[in-house]
């Protein structure tokens, strides 16, 4: 659905990205995981429209400069990692992902109201809808900001590290929304993430940037018959059994 082609950015004499190659396949979770600094937020940032690049990207197998800004936000919906402060409600908030399907006058037609009522129940936000953002912890807040990209209704997610600072039990239940919305929901899903045995728990596919290059790119199973998260990141890799299911861990 989404490719990135021979991706090369460079900021001033620095080569940030260095002819990267991968996608984000239809109906499938693609986790983008690498140290700091290698390049994975700049990597998506070429996806929405944010930075200049050399290369090509596809999107449903055209260029994806060949779209409009518009009709690129009704097949891609992005999450920054840092999430602007506001103090509007859950309800206002998740009714600006209409946006790309609004009219001039802006005003919501039942249509929009019923994906904004949907948005808020698949994120389990409802009875939230009437507070404050700025009055809702950090995983409350991740689950609102989902709701407004689902409201978007594009069939394309871009996630910048959704689970960043929040504490282990908000985080897994992220996890287990994503996969629920790439199962239930039928949504492809590009996300970067930074914890690599969450990736590997819920990804379909894996991409491992490091200096700016594409390392790896396969299925999760391809990456797990190799040692190259042990090679890359230092880590070392643990199993635990829970009845007839082995999880993987890394640390």
């Amino acid at each position: 659905m989404l490719e990135f082609k021979n991706i090369t950015l460079k900021i001033g004499r620095k080569t940030i990205l260095d002819s990267v190659n991968l996608k984000a396949k239809k109906g499938r979770i693609t986790a983008l995981i690498g140290k700091n600094g290698s390049g994975k937020t700049s990597l998506i940032t070429t996806a929405c429209g944010l930075s200049h690049y050399d290369g090509e990207i596809l999107l449903c197998g055209k260029n994806i400069q060949e779209y409009k800004n518009k009709d690129r936000a009704k097949i891609i919906s992005f999450l920054p990692q840092m999430m602007p402060e506001t103090s509007i409600s859950v309800y206002s908030l998740v009714s600006m992902g209409r946006s790309p399907h609004l009219g001039g006058m802006g005003i919501l037609s039942k249509t929009d109201k019923e994906a904004i009522l949907s948005a808020l129940r698949i994120t389990r936000t409802e009875e939230l809808s009437g507070r404050s953002i700025s009055s809702l912890s950090g995983g409350e807040k991740r689950r609102a900001f989902l709701a407004l990209l689902l409201a978007q209704e594009a069939p394309l997610l871009i996630l910048d590290e959704p689970n960043a600072y929040l504490d282990i039990s908000y985080s897994s239940e992220l996890c287990t929304l994503l996969r629920e919305l790439c199962d239930d929901h039928k949504k492809t899903i590009l996300v970067i993430m930074h914890d690599i045995s969450e990736a590997t728990e819920i990804a379909d596919d894996i991409a491992i940037l490091d200096g700016g290059k594409t390392v790896f790119y396969g299925t999760k199973n391809e990456l797990l018959a190799t040692e190259t998260i042990e090679n890359i990141f230092g880590v070392k890799r643990y199993k635990a059994y829970d009845g007839d299911k082995t999880k993987i861990f890394f640390s």
